[in-house]
Formats: C-alpha cells, structure tokens, sequence
C-alpha cells in the first residue's frame, strides 16, 4: 500500500487532480485483475461529476442523502473543483453511524427505503456479486469476495475503511451493524468484535 500512498501524495501536489489520476498507466487489462486503490474511486468521483452537471457530492446529496435524511457527512473537494470520497475509514464521508446503518438497510432492503425505490434492486444485486473472489488487501490473511466496493463473505456483505471502520448486512438475519473505531492499528481489533460476537449471536 504504500506505492499506492505515494501515488496519491503526488497527485494531491498536482493542481489538476482529474488528469494527474487518468494519465496514471494501467498495469493491467480492466476488469481482469484486482487492485485495490483509491484513486480509481476519485477519478469515478470526477466522472460523475462532470456527468452530472456539478460534483459527485451533490449527486450523492440529491438521489440518496437527501431521500435517506443523512444529515452527516462532508466530502473533501480538489483544487481543480470536484468532490471525492476517499477508501480510507478515517475520511469516508465522515458519516454517523446512525447515517451508515442506513445505507446498510438501504441494500437489505434491495434499494427500498421507506416504501421507495432508491437504488434499483438489479444494480443492489450485481453490487454484492462476487466480482473477484479469494481476494485480500495488503499483506492481510483473510480471503474474501469483492463486488463493488463491498467485501461479500459466507453470511453476507459489508464495507471496511481503514482503522475498524465497517458496516455489515446478513440478510438471511435482517441484520445491518455498523462499527466505528478512531483510526488505530489497535481499532482493527473491532473486526474481531463483528467476528467473533456479533455474527455469532445473530447466525446459528
């Protein structure tokens, strides 16, 4: 991870982020291999911006904070004007935890939040759909299955950030959880609290 880190510490020296982040070589045919990075996510965060007329955040503002009353969060913007969301726990949007169970129950509910069908429930589908399987990050152990930006395993799905930062949905159980730690290497042991004790007292 840290060629990775270098890579977006020189792009945050750059002026225009967009065009630091699209000139980057692909070391790899798309869809063919997995890499996890960030700036993947901030360049997809300027296209949609740009598609959209004004920046990803106002999107995200009208079509689900807006509609799921999330009143917390604020993304970062570049010097070249457009809003990001960073992969890191500590920089996610800053939601509550409150405003990530939500989005937890949004996906259990296959994109229906109080009787309205935010997120068609076919992307909701092919989101949480094994993309790439036996996948880690880093040097970590533990194998999962990725879709898109959710980490799916044997009971459900969920999303990571950095420093113990999750949110977690079983749908067989009707169960959303959503843990929230201050960015430590001590905080990851909060995966061990998903794990080890809540999954277990909810799946038999």
């Amino acid at each position: 991870m840290n060629i990775l880190k270098s890579k977006v510490a020189q792009m945050m020296r750059t002026k225009d982020w967009t065009a630091h982040l699209a000139d980057i070589d692909m070391n790899g045919v798309p869809g063919m291999s997995f890499q996890y990075k960030e700036w993947d996510v901030m360049l997809l965060s300027a296209v949609i911006g740009k598609a959209f007329g004004g920046t990803a955040y106002d999107f995200v503002q009208k079509y689900l904070y807006e509609p799921l009353a999330i009143t917390s969060g604020e993304w970062p913007q570049s010097p070249c004007g457009f809003s990001y969301i960073h992969m890191n726990g500590e920089e996610n949007a800053n939601l509550s935890a409150r405003d990530l169970a939500k989005i937890g129950l949004l996906f259990l509910e296959k994109g229906v939040y109080n009787g309205k069908q935010l997120i068609s429930a076919g992307f909701v589908e092919q989101a949480v759909t094994p993309m790439y399987e036996n996948v880690a990050i880093g040097s970590s152990k533990n194998t999962d299955s990725y879709g898109f930006l959710w980490w799916l395993f044997q009971e459900g799905y969920g999303c990571r950030g950095s420093g113990g930062q999750e949110i977690n949905v079983i749908p067989a159980n009707n169960y959303v959880s959503v843990i929230q730690a201050v960015p430590t290497s001590s905080a990851k042991a909060y995966g061990d609290v998903e794990e080890n004790i809540l999954k277990k007292a909810i799946v038999h």
